[in-house]
């Protein structure tokens, strides 16, 4: 059994030199920012990296090719996507307790939990990523109790997500190691649709930005009609929370009530 098995996730220290770090923080100054921290000119994501001339050079990793391969057993696969997550100094959102196999029908080619295993998650610090600055937390081994339940919710990007429920989370934390997985620029995580993970805010005035890449089996080719379902639901849950929200406030007189 490998330690990706055993764990449900794998740390590879200096997966990236020095040089390369240096490539995609200087890239990331000349990139226009696709989405922004709500309410702030702080950017919080740039869209869809494969093709970009200096992020596709991460593809050819030997080190994260390598136990892509081991898990896959040598199986063809392909990278599905490739993000940058901007977790700014002092406005850094959290990113609520999950699972990758939540998101499988919106980032995984619009596929089923069933399918996790066709799927692996590899995640690159940018920057030095410790407590202080919201570094990834895992469950170790918490991907050996199946999908967890869960709940939707709208997070602090004003966007739709599902969070593992408290009394999953109780459940799990008597059995998993909660780790905080503390990183230097250009050490990766490699780690599979079902380990449980989350992250705090970042309330320091250290960046942390991160790289999230996605890899999939050769012949799981996307399912417009999971993807486009999912998709609007999601955006309509939003909508529709707000809303209710909105009017909640407005039917308490929540603000008059400070006069």
């Amino acid at each position: 059994m490998t330690i990706l098995e055993k764990n449900g996730y794998l740390i590879l220290k200096k997966a990236l030199d020095r040089k390369s770090i240096n490539k995609i923080r200087n890239r990331l100054e000349d990139l226009k920012p696709k989405a922004f921290i709500p309410f702030t000119n702080i950017p919080w994501g740039f869209g869809n990296l494969l093709d970009d001339k200096i992020f596709s050079k991460i593809l050819e990793n030997r080190l994260i090719n390598k136990h892509i391969k081991k898990f896959f057993k040598n199986k063809n696969y392909v990278f599905n996507h490739l993000m940058v997550n901007n977790k700014a100094p002092f406005f850094g959102p959290s990113v609520e307790w999950h699972q990758e196999i939540y998101n499988i029908k919106t980032y995984a080619s619009g596929h089923n939990a069933s399918d996790w295993k066709d799927f692996l998650q590899i995640y690159i610090a940018i920057d030095k990523q410790n407590v202080q600055n919201g570094c990834l937390r895992v469950l170790k081994g918490s991907h050996k109790f199946g999908v967890q339940k869960n709940f939707d919710v709208v997070n602090e990007n004003l966007s739709h997500k599902r969070s593992i429920t408290y009394k999953d989370l109780k459940k799990l934390e008597k059995k998993c190691k909660l780790v905080n997985c503390e990183l230097e620029p250009g050490d990766a995580i490699i780690f599979n649709h079902l380990l449980v993970h989350g992250s705090p805010s970042n309330y320091s005035k250290h960046s942390r930005r991160s790289i999230v890449l996605q890899s999939r089996k050769i012949g799981k080719e996307k399912n417009h009609l999971n993807y486009a379902k999912e998709t609007n639901y999601r955006i309509n849950f939003v909508i529709n929370a707000l809303t209710k929200r909105i009017k909640e406030l407005k039917k308490s007189n929540f603000y008059g009530a400070f006069k």
